[in-house]
């Protein structure tokens, strides 16, 4: 009786030997979800860059189609008014004359004020309709397009927002003396399939129809354009040509606010001017804040020795198109 007693003991677990076994699980589980989730922030990395890189072969075809690569910066006006007009002499209203009338061959568009003799035109930038699906662009209107608004607006064409708000870019009308016209499909032009789901509207404007790509991690592309027959290259419209003055993307930094500068390899100081040699000088920068979702603040970065140019911590985990993964892995 009592080894038959002794025999029914022993068939079952002790409450610490349980307590054991789940603490082994539990141990376990932890380890397979910390490595779940270093699989999918590789997938995550991964797919970041292979994303850059189609953007770059699309900015490509774009420069090889139109002649010239997306811009950084540029100035829509819908329709000139005595107050609102193209400045002759502006250089930043100058350059976005020219740059729409080399992209859009034949396009009119009316440099100074508006009066006899020099008509005012019309172009629907927006895309905005109204109810009857009727072009409806607005006198005085005026956009400056960002760095990272420009690579959703030219890659992608005109912006279409559907009831429901989605964000749909519908390309170029092929008639290029008015690409803004509402076109069928076959008649439209564009570059690069933004997925509508990570396309959103930032509140730099009122009633703002352009959007932004943002990365996995929910921060926007940034774009940046080398300035032909610049010294500096990415110093864009700036008085004094020095790494710090006004940039592609002055306000898209703010996923915190910060004076975020294009990448350059070195730097060489002439008097009072500094000049600079950047990735990829004669073409664009596309950035992505990487997983902790911030820019840092740019600048030097020499692929040789990361570790010392790369000033900035939150610089180290950003993804570019001008290198493989992410500049300073740790």
């Amino acid at each position: 009786m009592q080894l038959r007693e002794r025999a029914i003991r022993r068939g079952g677990f002790t409450i610490m030997e349980l307590l054991v076994v789940i603490l082994i699980i539990l141990i376990l589980m932890g380890l397979l979800t910390a490595a779940i989730q270093k699989i999918w922030a590789k997938i995550d990395e991964v797919r970041t860059g292979t994303e850059i890189d189609q953007m770059t072969q699309s900015a490509e075809a774009f420069r090889t189609s139109l002649g010239r690569q997306p811009p950084g910066r540029i100035r829509l006006i819908e329709i000139p008014t005595a107050a609102v007009y193209y400045d002759p002499a502006n250089v930043f209203d100058m350059f976005s004359v020219q740059y729409l009338q080399a992209i859009f061959p034949g396009i009119y568009i009316c440099v100074g004020v508006p009066g006899p003799g020099n008509p005012s035109h019309t172009h629907n930038w927006d895309g905005s309709l109204d109810a009857a699906g009727v072009p409806t662009p607005v006198p005085g209107d005026q956009f400056v397009l960002e760095g990272d608004e420009c690579l959703v607006y030219f890659l992608g064409g005109i912006p279409v927002i559907d009831a429901n708000g989605v964000i749909g870019p519908s390309g170029f009308c092929t008639d290029k003396t008015n690409p803004t016209l509402p076109t069928p499909g076959r008649n439209r032009i564009w570059f690069f399939e933004f997925k509508s789901d990570r396309l959103i509207l930032t509140s730099r404007r009122p009633n703002n129809r352009f959007a932004v790509f943002v990365d996995r991690w929910n921060m926007p592309y940034l774009y940046f354009q080398a300035r032909y027959g610049s010294a500096n290259n990415y110093a864009c419209f700036a008085s004094t040509p020095v790494v710090g003055a006004q940039n592609d993307c002055p306000t898209a930094t703010g996923f915190p606010a910060v004076n975020f500068n294009p990448y350059y390899k070195t730097a060489t100081s002439a008097g009072a001017t500094s000049f600079y040699v950047f990735h990829r000088p004669d073409s664009f920068q596309i950035v992505s804040a990487g997983p902790d979702q911030n820019f840092g603040v740019g600048g030097q970065f020499d692929p040789s020795n990361p570790e010392v140019t790369l000033v900035n911590r939150f610089d180290r985990d950003n993804f570019t198109n001008f290198y493989s993964g992410p500049l300073a892995p740790r």
